[in-house]
């Protein structure tokens, strides 16, 4: 009976571990507009949000291995423009978690939207990537 009773308290601090993690998932995806009935609709949600932010970071990988042409022909001194290509080039090809590169990608952008505060003259392609990687602030 004993033995009964142990693996029926642990049936419930499960149950109130899963109720707790399926609010815990609900109130995360909310502030995204993401409303879930069941557990289906959350796993769905999250898979879909998990695609998304894995598409803006191939993206982001993208611009960043475009920055160093686009740089090629800005009006900076040599030194700054290198330094700023190697920084693209090293953040395109790191593998960090997800939160951590998005945190040195939004560094590395104001970084460059640094450059332009100098009165660098910066390329249109330069301007263009700088607008894309502030979404990631």
């Amino acid at each position: 009976m004993a033995r009964e009773q142990k693996h029926l308290a642990r049936i419930e601090e499960l149950q109130l571990e899963l109720r707790n993690l399926y609010g815990s998932v609900c109130n995360a995806l909310g502030p995204a507009g993401v409303v879930v009935n069941n557990a289906t609709e959350m796993v769905t949600s999250v898979k879909q949000q998990v695609d998304v932010v894995s598409r803006v970071e191939t993206n982001i990988r993208s611009l960043l291995r475009e920055i160093p042409d686009a740089l090629a022909d800005a009006d900076m001194p040599p030194g700054e423009r290198e330094e700023l290509s190697s920084e693209a080039v090293r953040l395109a090809e790191e593998e960090a978690d997800q939160a951590t590169f998005f945190s040195r990608v939004r560094k590395f952008a104001e970084g460059l939207a640094t450059a332009l505060g100098k009165g660098v003259e910066l390329a249109t392609p330069v301007v263009a990537l700088l607008k894309s990687l502030s979404i990631v602030k």
